[in-house]
């Protein structure tokens, strides 16, 4: 059977090389099969075009057909305290994960909101365009290949009062996806929780971050002030769902993997681990906290490209660890910020290290700390320009007296 197919494939592949080298030796059919191939190729993409704007157009008349309200959502998920009436944006929908047309509807709220943003008459049009495209493409990926923590939410800049807003929900959401999706890591060793309690309680606390997100100000462009106020926001409405020293260690595990996964995943903007911490925040410190800790990251990448060598075979994660311990012994590190959140950092690993089992770190501190070189941080002189060319001073040559 193998055969016989390898033949027939053979034979056609021919006669396409013969087809092309007929068509090309006579001009009058060349041109005619060139005008063919472009009317077929306008007629396809033409059709297609006609095809997604017109599903944009119904999904966007009837949001039915690929979202619901968020009370509604979230009855169906067995949570049914009314989590609508907490927030300002009074169309708050949630679409559905798989459906195929969910897509279309999410490139028309992109295409809107980039229209409704911009200004000028050429540059309306191409933004929103490209915004419509972007929309497509992350729309089909999360109905394709979606991940358990893909969430996201998409809101317009209108008021309150008429603002629309769609919500990307995640998937079941428990201990171990959390730790596969901020560690980069297989959660083999991660004990699931298998309580509903508890996966309702990651589920309401996923939602209700995204939910804040359509109440925020959109003037306001710092990622890292919209972060921890969702996150804030997101931990109080989470309140009594379970016992208050259950509720206060998965925070902390949160709390954990939020600067894990900022460090790792080069990401300050999410960072909140402190203010989850304080209980509260002023955008002020939100935008310190990011600052410190987009600092710690590019030192640690920095160390990085300084030892090429070092960490070959580690994952990131725990390379960015021995990283960050060798710094704190660095002398001459005096950054008060930086050392706090390298610290904060250093004892994140290590709680996620105990609940693996040992399954983050699996090279000892010791035994790797002196193969790391982080002299040039602290080095004098390292940016200093080059020293001039030392000539010496031209001497005065004795003019010659006139004859008298």
């Amino acid at each position: 059977m193998l055969a016989w197919l390898k033949k027939k494939t053979a034979e056609r592949v021919e006669m396409e090389k013969a087809a092309c080298a007929a068509v090309d030796a006579n001009p009058y059919v060349f041109k005619r099969v060139k005008k063919l191939q472009r009317r077929s190729f306008y007629r396809r993409w033409g059709l297609r075009l006609a095809f997604s704007l017109a599903a944009t157009g119904v999904t966007t008349a009837a949001p039915d057909l690929v979202s619901q309200p968020l009370d509604q959502h979230m009855a169906g998920k067995g949570l049914q305290d009314g989590l609508q009436q907490h927030f300002a944006t009074k169309d708050i929908r949630v679409y559905h994960r798989r459906n195929p047309l969910m897509p279309f509807h999410l490139a028309g709220q992109a295409a809107r909101i980039s229209w409704q943003d911009s200004s000028g008459y050429f540059f309306k049009p191409l933004v929103a365009s490209f915004s419509y495209a972007s929309g497509l493409v992350m729309g089909f990926g999360g109905v394709v290949l979606p991940s358990a923590l893909d969430a996201y939410s998409i809101a317009d800049g209108m008021p309150l009062d008429k603002r629309q807003c769609f919500i990307r929900p995640p998937a079941r959401v428990t201990s171990a996806v959390l730790f596969e999706s901020f560690t980069g890591l297989a959660a083999k060793d991660v004990a699931d929780d298998q309580a509903k309690d508890i996966e309702r309680y990651y589920y309401q606390l996923v939602m209700a971050h995204e939910a804040r997100h359509c109440d925020q100000d959109k003037q306001l462009s710092a990622s890292a002030v919209h972060e921890i106020d969702a996150d804030l926001v997101a931990d109080r409405l989470t309140a009594g769902m379970l016992p208050e020293a259950d509720r206060q260690g998965y925070r902390e595990y949160w709390a954990n993997l939020r600067l894990i996964g900022a460090v790792v995943g080069q990401d300050a903007g999410h960072y909140s681990t402190i203010g989850l911490r304080r209980g509260t925040i002023t955008p002020l410190q939100a935008l310190q906290d990011a600052s410190a800790v987009k600092k710690l990251i590019d030192v640690l990448r920095d160390a990085e490209s300084k030892n090429p060598n070092f960490g070959r075979g580690m994952t990131s994660l725990e390379r960015r660890y021995h990283l960050s311990r060798k710094l704190l012994n660095v002398p001459g590190v005096d950054d008060r910020e930086l050392r706090q959140k390298a610290v904060g950092f250093v004892e994140a690993v290590l709680v996620m290290n105990e609940l693996a089992d040992g399954g983050v770190i699996t090279t000892e501190h010791e035994k790797v700390a002196s193969q790391i070189d982080f002299g040039w941080l602290t080095r004098q002189g390292s940016f200093a320009l080059p020293q001039q060319e030392q000539r010496p001073a031209p001497t005065a040559t004795p003019q010659a007296r006139p004859a008298a």
